[in-house]
């Protein structure tokens, strides 16, 4: 992937397509060139399907926003994993919850832990 500016996104692809079919022939590799503007708007999109998902996905069970220290990324990233409420948090094993990118084994251990707390509180 390429990022370049606005102003010379029509100048990297050239006319035609001209400019970045030479480039890919030279290096070999397959270019696909962006804007930052688009990279944005598409994680955006993607990052509120996830949050989608996860609500059509979670029933009635408590919201990942009730374990403290998981922001957005890892709420993201825990819903794509499939732990979509507090319920699968707290029934998942530390093996599974590491798979999960930027948990290690100290974070998925205070996860479950506290996830089951706030099970018995109900």
């Amino acid at each position: 992937m390429v990022i370049v500016n606005p102003d010379q996104l029509s100048l990297a692809i050239g006319k035609h397509g001209q400019n970045v079919r030479l480039a890919s022939k030279l290096t070999g590799w397959d270019l696909d060139i962006r804007t930052k503007e688009i990279i944005l708007v598409k994680e955006q999109a993607k990052e509120e399907a996830v949050v989608q998902k996860a609500e059509e996905l979670r029933p009635q069970g408590l919201s990942l926003d009730e374990l403290s220290g998981v922001g957005e990324k890892t709420k993201a990233a825990l819903i794509e994993h499939g732990f979509a409420d507090v319920q699968s948090v707290a029934g998942s094993t530390l093996e599974a919850l590491v798979e999960v990118k930027g948990i290690g084994k100290a974070k998925a251990k205070k996860l479950i832990e506290e996830a089951k707390k706030l099970l018995k509180k109900l």
